[in-house]
């Protein structure tokens, strides 16, 4: 309940604020990230907060205050109200068997498969023409060429996939893939 309640607070107390600053949502959305592994949703409730922090720090760097959208402001309050309920959300049925992790670059890919005392790795450069290509897109294509790599090692395990990519994290999360 501590963390809970010190999540609630900061989120309270950055709602009661007129104009916080730059840093001090960054801090909050900080927090609230921070929980992800236990909070399912966490990514969808800080996007708001996450444009105001951004555009404050556009404008004037870390101590430029911003007005909270009435977006911002239900994201602060959903996170006060929903926290308890959706708090140690079971992102899979069971604990992953593997941890697969990805990265990606303008110039190349890399992988690395664990289980247990195993390490497999796999990686390769990427073709010139990719270089044009959304980093988000190479995220993508490193974890597609990262399965391709492993599929054997893969069938009827549950996978954890680490990655630096918030959106394909997200976008994975909701497919809930299986294999």
């Amino acid at each position: 309940a501590g963390k809970r309640e010190t999540v609630r607070q900061a989120c309270r107390r950055l709602l009661a604020k007129d104009k916080p600053s730059a840093k001090e949502v960054a801090g909050v959305v900080g927090l609230l990230v921070s929980l992800r592994e236990a909070v399912d949703p966490a990514y969808l409730f800080t996007r708001h907060l996450t444009i105001a922090k951004d555009q404050a720090v556009k404008r004037g760097g870390w101590h430029a205050r911003t007005d909270l959208t009435l977006a911002a402001k239900a994201e602060l309050e959903w996170w006060i109200a929903n926290l308890e309920r959706v708090n140690g959300r079971s992102l899979t049925e069971r604990m992953p068997d593997l941890k697969l992790n990805t990265d990606s670059s303008l110039t190349g890919w890399g992988a690395v498969l664990e289980e247990d005392q195993t390490t497999l790795e796999a990686g390769g450069f990427l073709h010139c023409r990719m270089a044009s290509w959304h980093i988000n897109t190479l995220e993508a294509f490193a974890l597609l060429q990262a399965l391709k790599s492993f599929l054997p090692h893969l069938k009827g395990k549950v996978v954890r996939w680490n990655t630096d990519s918030m959106v394909n994290a997200h976008i994975m999360r909701k497919w809930k893939v299986r294999g």
